[in-house]
């Protein structure tokens, strides 16, 4: 990872693929997605594995697992079926990408 300073207020988060750029101002780093971020989001926004409140969910699970209140072996366990659907879900999506067609390769050359 590459990560952006000060003095490089547009420099990427992360040289391949650069999803984010981050801004600094007076130490407080905002990031902000690229073009490319926000199209992998556009295709991804309606699936799980955008869902915001799944990382809430985690951290009062692991929470619960720190004061002894849950087990980890279930924990492992969940993830992996989450893991499993998810990626189910993701290879499944049918993803359209832009026509070219009106492209020749006379004009490419």
């Amino acid at each position: 990872m590459i990560a952006a300073s000060v003095h490089q207020p547009h420099a990427p988060v992360s040289s391949k693929p650069s999803y984010f750029v981050t801004l600094s101002a007076e130490k407080r780093k905002t990031l902000l997605p690229t073009e490319k971020g926000l199209s992998v989001y556009g295709i991804v926004k309606d699936q799980r594995i955008a869902n915001a409140e799944m990382t809430g969910n985690w951290e009062l699970a692991l929470s619960a697992i720190e004061a002894g209140k849950a087990s980890a072996e279930d924990f492992s366990t969940r993830i992996k079926d989450y893991t499993a659907e998810i990626c189910r879900e993701l290879l499944a999506l049918q993803i359209v990408q832009p026509s070219i067609s009106h492209l020749s390769l006379s004009s490419v050359r």
